[in-house]
């Protein structure tokens, strides 16, 4: 291969004038919003608080960086948009939990949330994957209500078809383009020992009739646990699809499981420091409400060019960065954010 000059050659002319582009420009970084970031996580303390967490095995005299900043070093590079990591030597194998995971999931959480809060009421959502007959057995035991997916089968739909019919025959007489009914029964699936509350909700449209199902232990009408309590997990499932789609981390590859927990942790953290900037933002600027990979692409990957000098580092962004006005502001807001 034959040795680089440092210019990309061939360009074409622009106005006339020759184009030279050369790798000259000196330190650079397409990165540089992540300092507000670094910022929010030192007033926070969110990686210094996860550091201490941690047993830190190597010889003190020997550490050149501390646990704090290798976390988070590797929690601004999830926030840039950098989740990679070489740790992916085996991949761990996937599975759905069983009612009893489920259920020591349940138990943990809950009772780190009654320590505090002992009277409170808890509500738990889930799809169908966490409708575990242990699960609802544990949230009836223990004072927690519940509402979970039900996968639909033979028996249900069998138990539903009048109000499927109902429905059908209500779009054919045009009362509307979407006909909903909801109803409700009591219901024992092959692994339960006790009967439970069964709602359904049955839409038809021009693509056919959608039958869903729902589990459990709340009082209140059909519709309204279906609407309003159940389908309000997407509001959840948002946030996690912002945890998941935006921060990749999904990208639990390691062997251990172990390891994988502290990775999620990491991605938790970039996304407590998001989620942080999100909020510093007044509430009618359109960066209060942007996705993260929005927030990213407007305000973390910035240009600048840094320079170190004797007594300082200066870091000079450009002069046509089109949101100067917002990263200055949240940058001010971030060093005041109480500890």
């Amino acid at each position: 291969m034959a040795e680089s000059t440092g210019v990309l050659p061939g360009l074409s002319p622009v106005a006339g004038k020759p184009v030279i582009a050369a790798f000259d420009g000196g330190r650079l970084t397409s990165d540089a919003g992540v300092l507000p970031l670094a910022e929010i996580d030192r007033q926070l303390g969110i990686c210094e608080r996860l550091a201490g967490c941690i047993e830190d095995p190597r010889a003190p005299e020997r550490v050149r960086h501390t646990l704090a900043e290798m976390i988070r070093f590797r929690a601004l590079l999830i926030a840039a948009g950098y989740p990679d990591a070489n740790d992916c030597d085996t991949l761990r194998p996937g599975k759905t939990p069983d009612g009893t995971e489920v259920a020591l999931v349940l138990r943990h959480v809950v009772r780190a949330i009654r320590a505090r809060w002992p009277r409170v009421d808890i509500l738990v959502r889930g799809d169908s994957h966490y409708g575990r007959h242990e699960a609802m057995s544990w949230c009836e035991r223990n004072r927690v209500g519940y509402v979970f997916g039900l996968g639909g089968n033979t028996v249900l739909l069998r138990r539903v078809a009048d109000l499927a019919e109902d429905a059908a025959m209500g779009r054919l007489a045009g009362e509307a383009d979407k006909v909903r009914r909801f109803g409700e029964f009591r219901y024992t699936a092959r692994t339960w020992k006790v009967e439970r509350r069964v709602v359904t909700r049955i839409e038809a449209s021009a693509q056919g009739t959608d039958t869903r199902f729902i589990v459990t232990n709340l009082a209140g009408t059909p519709k309204a646990l279906y609407e309003t309590i159940y389908c309000a997990r997407g509001q959840m499932e948002n946030l996690i699809k912002a945890h998941k789609l935006h921060l990749a981390s999904d990208r639990t590859s390691c062997s251990k499981p172990t390891a994988n927990q502290f990775r999620l942790l990491i991605h938790t953290a970039a996304y407590w420091l998001l989620h942080t900037v999100r909020g510093l933002a007044p509430k009618a600027s359109f960066w209060r409400d942007a996705q993260f990979d929005t927030l990213r692409l407007g305000l973390i990957k910035v240009a600048a060019r840094v320079t170190e000098m004797v007594t300082r580092v200066k870091v000079s962004l450009s002069s046509s960065f089109p949101y100067q006005e917002s990263l200055a502001m949240l940058a001010a807001r971030a060093v005041k954010l109480p500890p």
